[in-house]
């Protein structure tokens, strides 16, 4: 939930900037049940305690303290680069259509995939850019699929 918190709270604000009140109101409506959101689950730590717990781990991280136990770590600090989608007309963007935001964290990075995440990590601006096209480019899709319909065979536009 850190590593969830400490990603709206990063790239949101980049993306949009959504309120205090829309990033709360998705923490509580659909951290703990996926994309279609339920209030039969709950988070058990709300978004501003999540987002302040992560930040004592970056502090920590910083600091070269290992989250979990106190040891010291390389306390190396992570430097990236985010891409922030740009349309050219037709829905498509290349590198050289991308504006640059700079973003960084002495937090490990996430790794995706199947692999548990058993600390606080740093959501990469690749990984990040990737999920944000492919959830826009849905939510368009499905916008537009309401425009143009078949009806009983029938053509509604």
């Amino acid at each position: 939930m850190k590593t969830i918190a400490l990603c709206m709270d990063t790239y949101c604000p980049l993306a949009g900037n959504p309120s205090l009140k829309l990033l709360e109101s998705y923490w509580a409506g659909h951290l703990a049940t996926g994309t279609l959101g339920t209030s039969k689950y709950v988070p058990t730590m709300s978004y501003q305690d999540a987002l302040a717990a992560s930040r004592v781990d970056e502090t920590h991280a910083a600091s070269g303290m290992n989250m979990t136990s106190g040891n010291t770590t390389s306390g190396e600090h992570l430097h990236m680069r985010l891409k922030s989608r740009q349309h050219d007309g037709h829905g498509s963007s290349s590198s050289s259509d991308m504006q640059v935001f700079d973003v960084s964290s002495p937090l490990p990075v996430t790794v995706g995939g199947k692999v548990v995440l058993n600390v606080t990590s740093f959501v990469d601006p690749e990984t990040w850019q990737m999920g944000y096209n492919y959830m826009y480019d849905f939510e368009a899709n499905e916008a537009g699929h309401s425009t143009t319909t078949w009806v009983d065979g029938l053509k509604n536009d």
